[in-house]
């Protein structure tokens, strides 16, 4: 289970202050796992050192199960065609309509790209209003950033825009418009971009997590995006939290396995507190990079605090 601190409520119907474990993802644990005979805990397992080392503590490559957040296609892609565009989804009891996604009717999906290998999106502008696309993270050349009037001219309703790089740093990333931003940021338009490793660092399985708020009454409809009290302040907090758009999702990995959880929190506002209640873990990357001295694995009493644009990643062992 990954758990995050319970906020409470403002006056402009936010959750700012984080109190006690309320929003969850929830790792069922499935079927036993071959791969996994190992039941020794995980923290001893995982060398300080460095990514590779970090992530080879599992043995060869095999094919990985990917859960959490839905990907653009079964593997890295080295294209893939955006269409930034309006959305409906049920995030509450009720149906919200007037979300922005690159599909009709669910989040962005995950884009899956492989180090060192050229990687290009042809993004479309759906909407009525001008957009644009980030590499939040990424390393790119300037004119591939997407911050209009900058590096480029906003794209125009109608309009199309060609990225091309190629990454070369594997981890954690994630893509967001540098255009309207702060408004079709708030409705939806925020999704997480993965660089694989060169070499597998074959783990059991892997789940994504898009963490982010939504301002919505219960019935999906919308409340202001922005307050000014919110704006004179920490910002103006959400009404829902969600992963992948979900609230309290459940996925299933495999049994006594070890797992790759990637957090993103793509919120303007929220600052998440992670922990891994009942489970052992290591953090064995922060914004992508395996840091020098990893920090030690979160609990309820030492929670890791993940910040808008912040991205962990972590080595888990799911419960045999």
């Amino acid at each position: 289970m990954v758990g995050i601190a319970r906020p409470e409520t403002d006056r402009d119907g936010g959750q700012i202050h984080p109190r006690r474990a309320s929003h969850r993802c929830i790792l069922a644990a499935s079927a036993h796992n071959p791969r996994s005979q190992e039941r020794s805990p995980l923290l001893p397992m995982i060398p300080a050192v460095s990514r590779r080392a970090a992530l080879g503590l599992v043995g060869g490559a095999a094919a990985l199960p990917l859960v959490g957040a839905d990907s653009l296609g079964a593997g890295p892609a080295a294209r893939a065609d955006l269409r930034v565009q309006p959305a409906r989804f049920r995030i509450v009891d009720g149906e919200t309509m007037g979300l922005v996604s690159t599909r009709p009717d669910g989040p962005p999906p995950v884009l899956r790209l492989r180090q060192n290998r050229r990687f290009e999106a042809r993004v479309s502008n759906g909407l009525d209003d001008y957009t644009a696309m980030h590499w939040h993270g990424l390393r790119v050349p300037n004119a591939m950033d997407g911050v209009p009037y900058l590096t480029q001219f906003p794209i125009a309703p109608g309009e199309r825009f060609d990225y091309g790089f190629t990454p070369r740093e594997a981890g954690t990333y994630w893509y967001h418009p540098h255009c309207m931003t702060m408004d079709q940021m708030a409705l939806g338009l925020t999704g997480v971009l993965v660089v694989e490793e060169a070499v597998d660092p074959g783990f059991d399985a892997e789940v994504i997590l898009n963490l982010r708020d939504f301002r919505l009454h219960a019935d999906g409809g919308w409340m202001d995006l922005w307050t000014p009290r919110g704006a004179a302040r920490g910002g103006t907090f959400g009404t829902v939290m969600t992963a992948n758009w979900r609230r309290d999702p459940v996925y299933e990995a495999p049994a006594g396995g070890l797992v790759r959880l990637r957090l993103a929190a793509t919120d303007t506002a929220r600052i998440y507190r992670i922990f891994l209640p009942g489970a052992d873990g290591r953090v064995v990357a922060v914004d992508g990079h395996p840091p020098r001295v990893p920090p030690a694995a979160p609990t309820a009493r030492r929670p890791h605090a993940l910040a808008p644009g912040q991205r962990l990643d972590l080595a888990v062992r799911v419960p045999g």
